[in-house]
């Protein structure tokens, strides 16, 4: 038999649950039609009045039409009291190809809440990072021959002949690429915030928007002639390489990529499902590298400066240049030559060091 407190109990643990129910349930009111419509007239305001163009926003290479740049996208978010956090969510690092995606959460300064995110990829597979364009004489003092500079892809600039050459400097570019990821995943991020898309997309192109096109996209930002494909593709042709495309569909499960967005999918829900499958190492083809299990390396494996660097390039694809500097060292023989700690010690560190910035 249920005593009488128990019964009331149970009575109000069931209303509870219906009121939590009836409360969680999405109520459209006009209280929050007239709220929208606030927020997006405020955001429309920002965009056309704050941002100035060719400082904010402009034509970006590549690309038919125009963008958000990287300081329009801190306007933005300051504007709307938030700071960037950044996670990374690949880095492949090798003597051949230099990758970096990273997504940048948007948080509120003073409740701390998350209220947008994107993604950004930079790779050294894009021409941009990969080739430089020079005259013959500095192509001869890279070391090219003569037939294979007659071989080069070549261009007038100032009526002046320049070749395309292989970037030089191939190793200064981590920073470089990091930071580019950085920036677009940042302009991603910055158009989720509330009205920011749409009223971009008023100010790139106020003629195809009177006609109410944008209404019709699967979602807001990711239809056919936005320009954010052109950002999607380079990201995808960075991280998978040749064949980037049926690669792509392969690894989605669609034929196409209208298929994925019909789907309730989004862009950046692609860009993030493709990192990770490269990430686990899911993805035919091998693309990305096989590195080593760093737990798995034995002591007797790491004993001097020379294994040590072996071992690095196993497990994370680091050269010696950058073994050493993150180990605090100016070079093999400046480590050899201080004693400090053997060279087990170092790597010990610099995995720990590794997993702790991994796990942020």
């Amino acid at each position: 038999m249920v005593q009488p407190s128990t019964a009331v109990e149970v009575v109000n643990e069931e209303r509870g649950a219906i009121a939590a129910q009836r409360a969680i349930k999405p109520q459209l009111t006009e209280a929050a039609i007239t709220s929208i419509t606030y927020d997006l007239q405020m955001a429309e305001k920002l965009v056309t009045e704050a941002l100035e163009e060719m400082v904010d926003y402009g034509q970006i290479p590549g690309v038919s039409g125009k963008g958000l740049w990287d300081p329009g996208a801190s306007k933005i978010m300051n504007a709307f009291e938030t700071y960037p956090r950044h996670k990374i969510l690949y880095h492949e690092e090798t003597d051949a190809l230099i990758t970096w995606a990273l997504e940048v959460e948007i948080v509120h300064r003073a409740s701390g809440t998350i209220v947008g995110a994107g993604v950004g990829a930079c790779s050294t597979r894009e021409p941009k990072y990969k080739y430089r364009w020079v005259l013959k004489e500095e192509a001869k003092r890279l070391g090219y021959s003569d037939p294979e500079i007659d071989s080069m892809k070549t261009k007038r600039r100032n009526e002046v002949l320049e070749y395309r050459v292989e970037n030089p400097e191939y190793g200064e570019q981590v920073n470089t690429i990091m930071q580019m990821a950085a920036k677009r995943a940042e302009t991603d991020a910055a158009k989720t915030l509330p009205g920011v898309a749409s009223a971009l997309r008023k100010l790139f192109d106020p003629k195809r928007t009177a006609g109410g096109s944008g209404a019709r996209k699967a979602k807001e930002g990711d239809g056919e002639d936005s320009p954010r494909w052109t950002t999607f593709w380079n990201q995808m042709k960075g991280i998978l390489g040749d064949g980037y495309q049926e690669k792509t569909h392969k690894i989605l499960g669609v034929t196409s990529m209208k298929q994925w967005l019909e789907k309730g999918k989004s862009l950046d829900d692609a860009t993030r499902f493709v990192i990770e499958q490269v990430k686990a190492g899911k993805v035919a083809g091998n693309m990305a590298p096989v590195r080593r299990d760093p737990t798995a390396v034995k002591e007797t494996e790491v004993t001097d400066g020379e294994t040590l660097e072996k071992v690095m390039e196993a497990c994370y694809g680091w050269l010696p240049e950058r073994v050493w500097a993150e180990a605090n060292y100016a070079s093999r023989k400046n480590f050899e030559e201080a004693g400090v700690e053997t060279a087990w010690a170092v790597f010990c560190r610099l995995r720990d060091t590794i997993r702790q910035l991994t796990a942020e």
